[in-house]
């Protein structure tokens, strides 16, 4: 396989810099960055302002062109702008990593080619690259790139490798390639025959598997020689190993290379609770059931240990978590019991500890133990109004949160309503004003279980100033698209929230998209002052630019009427 080094100035540039040619000329109307380049001709004129320092939001236009317009039209830009200096340089290559990182690697490279530049120019930026190929399933344009630095092939090819995993063979010819037989850097060689042999266990072929994992196992060896002091650092690579030979028959050395990775942790300390999940994994899937049993039995004793001493809740969620890899519904349920009604875990003011408890709930739900789950979370509940109201609030607020993100949502919705009585018992006395900040939480409560209308109730009653922001902001939260544009159409200004909306209600070609967009530029001639360095200005408009780009449209009539008065407005 015979690897090509200089691509980018053909294949990628040429291709992006035609169609931007093609844009440019069909182009006779100013749009969107017509608008922000004129205001900032007036705002910032670069014969005033010469030095890069000063040319920030050029550069920023500059980006955006590139982006979402043509190559060819930020070429053009760019040759008016300062980029000499080292202080720019390093900036406009940081640039470029945020383009390949947004997923749009391809532009990145054009961008480095008009800077001057054939590849990124520090080590840590390959990264951008190589993932967003990876990500879009280019890893034949990563593994050009790194071709183009040995230090950062050796480092980031296993990523590239382990993209190939329908194509293991590809994956092995590419290594030989570059590699054959020398060992250049083992550790990193590693981790690339451990993704070669993982493709082809992936695809079921365990004498393929056996032949790298062999070859892994060989540059290990290698490996743990120059580091012997560090073996236990590499419990992942122990773990894999393991994995792979099983599967490929060879349980004799998987049992092996288990030994000596259980006599480098010492069967304690961190490095041994991270590696266990996947030694209890390795004996249950093989029939090791002697052993297994031996192990829970073991982290069962340890924990119970750990709660005669210093009972820490956290503790008992690890070997949960420990007894979920394996799938040991009966212990999970009996540990989460001693979690909930053993009073050496009470929680009190501790919202950390209300949340793991959550946490533990959650293995309950995920096995149809709803019954049983909901009686914990009464449990968890009442623990928590033992607290005086402020460490309660806290509290409650957390446990809402968390019965969201483990989707509990009417669990959340109803402990948000029985919160309600709390506030409206505990807070009667107080002037309103005082209590302001307290019915703001709770409407955030309401918020986060998806009950804006709740939440809209309390503000209106309980809080009197920043309503609407904050009412829209938690229809933004919700995906609650309809309502939330509802309401920004009634606000006097464009804000974030308005950015937001775009990103959502315009991900199709719709009409409630167009008649936003429409709103949008409206509002920028009629509801604010759009000055000729309004930055928040630039930023509606740079969305609207990249809508049209990513949707493959043009402005209605009427938009590009109100584009044409924004472009007159800005001179």
């Amino acid at each position: 396989m015979k690897l090509k080094i200089n691509f980018f100035s053909t294949l990628v540039y040429t291709a992006t810099f035609c169609s931007g040619l093609s844009f440019a000329h069909a182009q006779t109307l100013p749009d969107v960055y017509s608008v922000v380049e004129r205001k900032l001709e007036n705002a910032l004129p670069l014969a005033e302002h010469p030095n890069y320092d000063a040319q920030a939001p050029y550069f920023e236009l500059h980006r955006e062109i590139l982006m979402f317009s043509s190559p060819e039209r930020a070429n053009t830009l760019l040759k008016k702008l300062d980029f000499s200096s080292k202080e720019a340089m390093l900036s406009l290559n940081l640039s470029a990593d945020w383009i390949a990182g947004t997923g749009n690697p391809d532009k990145a490279m054009v961008f480095l080619s008009q800077i001057g530049l054939e590849k990124p120019s520090s080590f840590s930026a390959y990264k951008s690259y190589v993932d967003a190929w990876i990500e879009k399933k280019q890893p034949e344009y990563a593994l050009k790139l790194l071709m183009l630095d040995k230090n950062a092939r050796n480092y980031y090819l296993p990523s590239v490798l382990e993209a190939y995993r329908d194509t293991p063979d590809q994956a092995v010819t590419i290594y030989k390639d570059i590699y054959g037989d020398n060992i250049v850097e083992p550790t990193n060689q590693l981790k690339m025959l451990l993704a070669i042999a993982e493709n082809y266990r992936v695809n079921g072929d365990p004498k393929n598997t056996l032949i790298y994992t062999d070859k892994a196992q060989a540059m290990f060896i290698d490996v743990l020689k120059k580091k012997k002091n560090n073996e236990i650092h590499f419990y992942q690579d122990y773990l894999n190993l393991i994995k792979l030979y099983s599967f490929a028959g060879n349980k004799q050395q998987a049992l092996i290379l288990l030994e000596q990775l259980l006599r480098a942790t010492g069967n304690k300390g961190t490095y041994y609770e991270l590696a266990l999940s996947g030694i209890m994994a390795f004996y249950h899937a093989n029939g090791f059931t002697e052993e297994y049993n031996a192990l829970i039995a073991t982290s069962i004793a340890s924990t119970d240990k750990s709660f005669s001493f210093a009972p820490k809740p956290i503790e008992e969620i690890k070997l949960i978590r420990l007894l979920n890899a394996t799938n040991e519904t009966g212990l999970i349920k009996e540990r989460i019991d001693k979690l909930m009604t053993s009073p050496e875990y009470a929680c009190y003011d501790d919202k950390y500890c209300y949340e793991y408890k959550i946490d533990s709930l959650n293995f309950l739900y995920l096995s149809k133990s709803d019954a049983l789950a909901d009686k914990y979370l009464n449990i968890i509940i009442e623990e928590s109004q033992n607290q005086t109201f402020n460490p309660w609030e806290t509290v409650t607020k957390s446990i809402v949160k968390k019965l969201v993100d483990i989707g509990r949502i009417a669990e959340a919705k109803k402990l948000a309503a029985d919160a309600e009585v709390i506030y409206l018992s505990q807070l009667k006395d107080y002037p309103p004003k005082e209590v302001e900040r307290n019915y703001r939480d709770l409407a955030e409560m309401y918020g986060f279980a998806g009950d804006v209308v709740s939440a809209e109730r309390i503000l209106n009653k309980h809080v009197t100033t920043a309503q609407n922001y904050f009412i829209t902001d938690l229809f933004i939260k919700n995906k609650q698209w309809d309502e939330a544009r509802a309401r920004v159409v009634k606000d006097t200004g464009l804000s974030g929230q308005n950015l937001t909306l775009l990103q959502n209600i315009c991900a199709t070609n719709t009409p409630e998209c167009m008649q936003h967009i429409t709103f949008t530029l409206k509002s920028m001639l009629t509801r604010e002052s759009i000055t000729a360095e309004d930055a928040s200005g630039n930023q509606q408009l740079y969305q609207l630019g990249i809508i049209y780009h990513s949707l493959g449209i043009k402005p209605t009539e009427e938009q590009q009427l109100l584009i044409q008065k924004l472009y007159d407005n800005a001179a």
